[in-house]
């Protein structure tokens, strides 16, 4: 019960960084006002989106679903650009795997970021897993675990930090370790 409990708290602190990083601006008018990495109101503002309207370092649905072996879905209520946080979201939507309520996530942010992202998955391995996190050959710095319920993975490059993680709150989906660092390696570029 007491390592539940620990996942619960880590899988909500992990939802809750993501809603932070998701907020948005709203202009005088109170509408939403999403914005690029960049900070620019424009949509090229140096990050771009893709063609269906996501930020560029956002992967599409086959990307991640062929990594993690599940059908998902962009979750585009939060799935957004604001100042240089970037936060790509994806529900698990695949009928044998519904019942999981898994989601992905994706957080680029300043490399400033990276020590929090990096402990993030430090800590999570300790909670989850039972385990040290491993050094993985990713960006500048990285890490990553991988858990039944929790796996996640981290790292710094280019001025930037990079978090992926894959959760869910009901059943175990497996140990997804090195779909993370695959993800992780594809988002980085």
């Amino acid at each position: 019960m007491k390592v539940l409990n620990k996942f619960i708290l880590l899988a909500l602190a992990l939802l809750l960084t993501t809603a932070a990083l998701n907020g948005c601006s709203r202009n005088q008018a109170g509408n939403q006002s999403a914005t690029t990495a960049t900070g620019s109101d424009k949509p090229d503002g140096g990050v771009g989106t893709s063609s269906d309207g996501i930020p560029a370092p956002c992967l599409n649905e086959a990307d991640i679903g062929n990594a993690i072996g599940f059908q998902v879905r962009v979750v585009r209520e939060t799935t957004r650009s604001v100042g240089e946080h970037v936060s790509c979201n994806y529900q698990v939507n695949d009928e044998k795997a519904t019942k999981f309520g898994a989601f992905v996530a994706i957080n680029v942010a300043p490399a400033s970021k990276g020590d929090e992202f990096l402990e993030r998955v430090r800590s999570g391995a300790q909670t989850i897993a039972g385990k040290q996190a491993e050094a993985i050959d990713v960006g500048e710095r990285g890490y990553a675990y991988g858990g039944n319920s929790m796996s996640e993975a981290a790292a710094l490059a280019g001025g930037r930090a990079y978090h992926v993680g894959v959760s869910s709150l009901e059943h175990s989906i497996g140990d997804k370790k090195d779909a993370l660092i695959q993800i992780l390696k594809k988002v980085i570029g």
